[in-house]
C-alpha cells in the first residue's frame, strides 16, 4: 500500500530510521526498499491518503 507522506519524513525515514505519519493517520518507517514509484501498479495507494491529499490547498 502507497501512502501519501511529507517528503521531509520520507528522507529521515530513510536515513535514520524515523517513523513517519502519512496523510490517513497510519504511522510507518519508510525504506528505501518501498516500492515509492508512481508508475508501480502492482502496489495499491491508500484511498484514505488520496482523500486528504485531494482537499488540501494546491
Amino acid at each position: 500500500m502507497n501512502h501519501w507522506v511529507h517528503k521531509s519524513a520520507i528522507l529521515a525515514g530513510v536515513v535514520n530510521g524515523e517513523p513517519a505519519r502519512a496523510l490517513c493517520g497510519v504511522i510507518f518507517v519508510p525504506s528505501s526498499q518501498g516500492g515509492g514509484s508512481t508508475e508501480d501498479t502492482t502496489a495499491s495507494l491508500c484511498l484514505p491518503c488520496q482523500s486528504v491529499y485531494a482537499g488540501l490547498p494546491s
